[in-house]
């Protein structure tokens, strides 16, 4: 483009008032608070897809989680996830950003133990979870497997794709960079 057409789209967009999108701390502050109420259902650490009673935002449905959906994706999400409030942390030095990092972490530390081999299991969820039946039947192409972690019950998927690899890594390489707590760098 020329540099009068630059000009003219500039000028087009200052006219027309076009404006600066940013977002704000409160922003992420709302979206953290959503993933941990809505997305994080179990003290494993882990993020997971809610399925809601209604689509409808003037339904008094709207809010009511009545399952979880897609759940073999919980490992990129959890590592997308530590990432955010790795970054989150880094910019506010917030507690809250690195407990929830922490949170996060330990999510993914649950799910390498819970296979027993160190091999990244998509998800898991507690054995008796009121999901469990419904995440079964939607997961079991993928395989499902059972084991222990801290004494609580579990079932894992398996089958885990280069995708759910690559967003945990992501998750803590980012953590790594951005995070300098001697505590959790020991995790």
């Amino acid at each position: 483009m020329e540099i009068c057409g630059k000009s003219f789209l500039i000028g087009l967009l200052i006219v027309s008032g076009a404006k600066t999108i940013h977002a704000s701390e409160v922003d992420a502050l709302d979206i953290s608070g959503n993933i941990q109420r809505v997305h994080m259902p179990y003290a494993n650490g882990t993020v997971l897809d809610p399925i809601f009673a209604s689509s409808d935002p003037a339904s008094t449905a709207y809010s009511q989680i009545i399952g979880y959906t897609r759940a073999g994706d919980s490992a990129i999400w959890t590592g997308f996830y530590l990432a955010a409030e790795a970054f989150r942390y880094q910019v506010t030095r917030s507690p809250d950003a690195l407990a929830n990092a922490s949170r996060a972490l330990d999510g993914i530390h649950s799910l390498l133990d819970i296979t027993g081999s160190d091999v990244l299991a998509r998800c898991l969820i507690p054995t008796n979870s009121p999901y469990a039946a419904a995440i079964q039947r939607e997961e079991a192409g993928n395989g499902i497997y059972y084991n222990q972690l801290r004494g609580q019950s579990y079932f894992w998927i398996g089958n885990t794709s280069r995708d759910q690899y690559s967003g945990v890594v992501f998750g803590l390489s980012v953590a790594y960079d951005a995070i300098d707590d001697s505590n959790l760098r020991g995790l």
